[in-house]
């Protein structure tokens, strides 16, 4: 990427770095979760490092309930949130969910993470679900449902949100299967 960004004319030069990584969906996660966890920080400090060094933003997306994984590693100990706050400064919360308020809501699961953006100068982007997925995660998207309803819900997000210090805006997940929405 050094060669590029050093080659390439300004306008065709990247402006960031953002990584949708899920350790979590590896089969063996759960057996070696400790291992996988560190590595993932490694591979944070890596990116972190060369988006430093190139000038450009890093951004991530996380799991809403990353808040409550813990980590005891080389890397200190605490939750995996909270490491990541400190070492970039653009996350987004996979906060999939067909509600914006009350129990198990957009804004329920997203509470804790944009505070602690906030806390640590993170822009938050909040992110939906629009793809279609298995019956018994009906409630973790949009896709049952007609634009309107998602519109009406992310407006509530938004104006729930809109004077939040970290807030950075709502990105929706699928293009292809939000554009097809009636």
């Amino acid at each position: 990427m050094d060669n590029y960004q050093a080659s390439a004319s300004r306008n065709e030069q990247f402006k960031g770095i953002h990584l949708d990584v899920e350790p979590y969906e590896h089969e063996q996660y759960e057996e070696h979760m400790d291992d996988f966890i560190k590595r993932y920080q490694s591979m944070m400090i890596e990116f972190s490092t060369q988006s430093e060094k190139l000038g450009i933003e890093f951004g991530i997306d996380i799991p809403f309930w990353f808040y409550g994984v813990m980590y005891d590693n080389p890397y200190g100990t605490g939750n995996v949130a909270e490491w990541l706050c400190q070492i970039v400064k653009s996350i987004t919360i996979m906060a999939y969910r067909d509600t914006a308020a009350g129990d198990n809501s957009i804004i329920s699961i997203s509470t804790k993470e944009m505070d602690l953006f906030a806390q640590y100068n993170v822009k938050g982007t909040i992110a939906v679900e629009t793809g279609r997925l298995a019956d018994e995660y009906k409630f973790v998207t949009f896709y049952e449902e007609n634009l309107k309803y998602m519109n009406q819900q992310l407006s509530m997000v938004y104006e729930h949100y809109e004077s939040h210090p970290a807030f950075n805006g709502i990105a929706i997940h699928h293009y292809d299967s939000w554009l097809k929405m009636k």
